[in-house]
């Protein structure tokens, strides 16, 4: 073998040997690029899945703690959220094949954006209608409290708890849905047992009041009342009701 031929095999050799060094240089910068789509589709994905978990969790508060009307949002986002996590494993593998995944991406965060106003959507809606109306009511009852004093333990402690649903419980996608419908159902269950104590209208229409003798109540709130400013009938009124015993105070 000549030293020409020697040293052009040598050549071929170092050659090819760089051929494949650049060729798997090129495969391994393929393999980051598409593992680095993967890690931010997982990302995306991740970010969905967050975003549908706390829109089932407002839709079942709305839905199952109050029957409330789910708004045509909510289904239109979790279908189109059922879609976007509907991509097979062929069709991601040929999009990072063919480095395109920049709509599938683009897709996912849209279709996030979608149940994350889904979400607020609810929330709204729990608000206007329920959540500000219970917040009222506990209002009302812890001023009837206030009012005759607290006798009822019993209903004091379900004021707090009610209020406790509508400010934490009710307002924490952390939380299971199903424990918090199942303990609100059971708490409102408790308050309508104590309807006249819901509201100086309820206690006034529970016990016959006359306004007469619900101003003088409204009064006791606020300072004491002397005998001569009572009507005798309103005396009668107020003397059997025995939440008002303590309240009463009259000076000659």
């Amino acid at each position: 073998m000549s030293d020409a031929t020697t040293l052009s095999d040598a050549v071929s050799s170092i050659e090819e040997t760089a051929n494949r060094k650049t060729n798997l240089e090129t495969v391994d910068e393929k393999v980051s690029t598409a593992e680095r789509r993967v890690e931010r589709l997982s990302s995306d994905l991740d970010d969905l899945a967050d975003a549908i978990e706390e829109l089932q969790f407002y839709r079942r508060i709305l839905a199952d703690a109050f029957d409330g009307d789910v708004p045509a949002a909510v289904h239109s986002a979790l279908e189109d959220a059922k879609n976007a996590a509907a991509t097979d494993r062929d069709a991601l593998v040929e999009q990072l094949r063919d480095e395109s995944t920049t709509a599938l991406q683009a897709d996912i965060e849209d279709t996030t954006d979608s149940v994350e106003h889904a979400t607020r959507r609810v929330k709204k809606r729990l608000n206007d209608q329920y959540w500000s109306k219970w917040d009222e009511r506990i209002s009302s009852a812890q001023e009837l409290q206030e009012i005759i004093g607290v006798h009822n333990t019993e209903f004091a402690n379900t004021i707090k708890e009610i209020e406790r649903y509508i400010k934490k419980h009710m307002r924490d996608p952390e939380e299971n849905a199903s424990n918090v419908v199942s303990g609100w159902q059971k708490v409102t269950e408790q308050w309508e047992q104590h309807q006249d104590l819901q509201g100086m209208s309820a206690f006034q229409e529970t016990h016959g009041l006359s306004d007469e003798a619900v101003s003088v109540v409204q009064q006791l709130s606020q300072d004491w009342v002397t005998l001569a400013e009572v009507e005798l009938n309103v005396l009668d009124e107020l003397k059997d009701i025995p939440d008002l015993e303590a309240a009463v105070t009259l000076e000659i």
